[in-house]
């Protein structure tokens, strides 16, 4: 699974060298674990997540926000076709 998860950034052009890539691994890996964890992200997903890495839960959503405006220029299609449906 961990393999997966940064198959799947280096794909979408993010690698290591982003400041936020592994919260984003360790977010990601939480939310394939159970996926019922995406209706609260807040509680089930940054929370964790920021108590994990000693940092704000704010911080865990702009490193997300960044890293989803990143893959989406590098790789829209990709993106397009991971979301298994229709994205504008």
């Amino acid at each position: 699974m961990i393999k997966d998860v940064e198959s799947i950034l280096r794909t979408l052009g993010v690698g290591r060298h982003y400041k936020g890539y592994e919260l984003t691994c360790h977010v990601l890996r939480l939310a394939m674990e159970d996926p019922s964890r995406l209706c609260n992200m807040k509680k089930y997903l940054f929370a964790p997540t920021a108590e994990a890495f000693g940092c704000d839960e704010r911080t865990i959503e702009r490193n997300l926000r960044t890293l989803i405006c990143r893959a989406w220029d590098n790789d829209a299609e990709t993106m397009r076709r991971i979301a298994g449906y229709r994205l504008l």
